[in-house]
């Protein structure tokens, strides 16, 4: 674990089963709203993507919540440190699109 020491189990346990169709589908959302050229459409698709997003945010915070039942803190600030690993990749990669 990038700078914090905890070590990942090699189960996937429930988090990715519950949050991986969530980002399946947003993605496949995302990719149809680059490749619409009706205006309403994507303005429904943005909608949905934004939707999902905010579920995705939220299952993020509720990791961080010291009352969670299926949270821990630990698992909020894992996820926060691979953000701040790739952060620096995912830049330069936006920055040469």
């Amino acid at each position: 674990m990038p700078g914090i020491g905890y070590s990942i189990c090699d189960e996937r346990g429930y988090l990715p089963d519950v949050l991986e169709p969530l980002i399946e589908d947003r993605d496949a959302i995302k990719a149809e709203i680059r490749a619409t050229e009706d205006e309403d459409r994507r303005d429904e698709l943005e909608g949905q993507s934004s939707a999902i997003k905010w579920i995705l945010v939220s299952c993020f915070g509720y990791q961080g919540f010291s009352n969670a039942k299926f949270g821990r803190i630990e698992c909020h600030e894992a996820i926060n440190a691979y953000a701040r690993d790739l952060y620096p990749c995912i830049r330069w990669v936006i920055a040469c699109v």
